[in-house]
């Protein structure tokens, strides 16, 4: 009702869609758990890049920092999650270290892939964050 879009199991080409214009394709995905809740949210990363130009880079926006390694696999230049809040507390970030490749910030993944991981602005479970500031995240994506 807002003007949001949101992405489920969906691509589309930001910028100019002429041959050769700068462009990327953005692909959104459900959260893995999604589909405990709406079958029709159940994440698929390859039924939803059949048919698109392999020409244009790829940004994926997922929940979930583990999605990065079927993102690798597909290519995807720069994945987008959240999820872990940065880790939210000390010392219960030390934990996230194993349970997620990425808990926060801009990592590569292999040659072609990076993620970038958001501690967010809200929290999980207690109302607070301790050593984890909250953060809104702006990226400048420029053409390489």
């Amino acid at each position: 009702r807002i003007g949001i879009n949101v992405m489920v199991n969906q691509r589309t080409i930001i910028g100019d869609r002429r041959p050769g214009g700068a462009s990327f394709d953005l692909v959104g995905l459900p959260d893995t758990q999604a589909s405990f809740f709406r079958k029709d949210h159940t994440p698929d990363l390859f039924g939803t890049l059949k048919g698109r130009d392999e020409e244009r880079e790829l940004i994926l926006l997922t929940h979930r920092p583990d999605d990065i390694f079927q993102a690798a696999q597909a290519q995807v230049g720069l994945q987008i999650s959240g999820h872990t809040h940065g880790g939210q507390m000390w010392p219960i970030n030390v934990p996230y270290q194993f349970a997620y490749p990425y808990v926060s910030g801009l990592h590569k993944h292999g040659p072609h892939t990076q993620i970038y991981v958001s501690q967010g602005t809200g929290f999980w479970g207690p109302p607070m964050r301790v050593g984890i500031p909250a953060e809104v995240s702006s990226l400048i994506l420029t053409q390489g």
